[in-house]
């Protein structure tokens, strides 16, 4: 929960007082110091998220998880996107192409949030179907493919760890 207090505390700073915040930490490219918040911001953020994101796409029970944080992050870039151009007014059109690709992002995510539940949904009704055949008893196999049990094996302990005690 600090992980993200942190970060809400720091955009919500950042959003409503950009050039204060930059001030702070000294953020232009004639300094050390502004290259290295750049870098740190969006050289690091980006490329940790992107990581996760990469990793998250190797395992399936991480698809949720990715996909919602990639919603929210894209939404959050892209709202205070908009936000930026409401409050300093039209920018140049590298804004608006940024825009396109975070708005893109959101539609992505959310896309993928809706196919995975398309697929819980017709996972659900197929098992439910195979078990409304087996108390039918309408010969129809079933499409369910349970996987064969895997053999438990024995171990040693490293250590011992039983006292003897001697009468």
């Amino acid at each position: 929960m600090g992980l993200s207090a942190t970060y809400v505390v720091l955009g919500v700073a950042f959003l409503l007082a950009p050039a204060k915040m930059a001030g702070f930490v000294d953020i232009t490219t004639a300094t050390k110091t502004g290259l290295i918040e750049l870098r740190a911001f969006y050289g690091g953020v980006e490329l940790g998220l992107g990581a996760f994101l990469a990793l998250a796409a190797t395992r399936r029970e991480w698809y949720v998880p990715a996909l919602v944080a990639a919603l929210m992050s894209f939404l959050g870039i892209a709202g205070a996107r908009i936000y930026g151009i409401s409050v300093e007014g039209v920018p140049g059109a590298l804004v608006f192409l940024l825009l396109a690709f975070e708005l893109g992002g959101v539609v992505a995510a959310t896309w993928g949030l809706v196919q995975l539940k398309k697929g819980d949904e017709t996972k659900a009704d197929t098992l439910e179907d195979d078990i409304e055949a087996l108390r039918q008893g309408s010969g129809r196999k079933p499409e369910l493919s349970i996987p064969k049990p895997k053999p438990i094996e024995k171990t040693k302990p490293i250590i011992d760890r039983t006292i003897r005690l001697e009468k």
